[in-house]
């Protein structure tokens, strides 16, 4: 998936390209979004934050959500790194299992 392409998927999803991870098994995309449809779950709105792997085309996406109130202590910028973390550990893991099971060459 070239960068427009997945900048026009993450518009389509109403987020926004976060960050890019460079692995010998493939390219890790990473999107994050501040959504408000889910008010009985999150009255305060939530945050969705997605990871596409990319091994030369579209393999797989997840996505996690966080409440806007996750991480009391941390700035603004420092919940987006740590959503952007939680989400980058979570496909490497995926990765790493897939290069186990056979599935991605190690």
């Amino acid at each position: 998936m070239d960068r427009q392409g997945f900048e026009t998927m993450c518009r389509r999803v109403q987020m926004e390209p976060a960050a890019r991870l460079e692995t010998r098994q493939g390219t890790v995309l990473i999107a994050d979004g501040f959504r408000r449809d889910k008010p009985d779950q999150y009255p305060g709105g939530y945050y969705r934050t997605m990871y596409v792997v990319d091994r030369g085309g579209f393999d797989i996406a997840q996505d996690m959500e966080f409440d806007a109130a996750h991480d009391p202590v941390l700035s603004l910028d420092g919940k987006k790194k740590a959503r952007i973390r939680a989400v980058s550990q979570q496909a490497l893991a995926f990765m790493a299992l897939s290069i186990e099971g056979g599935r991605y060459a190690n």
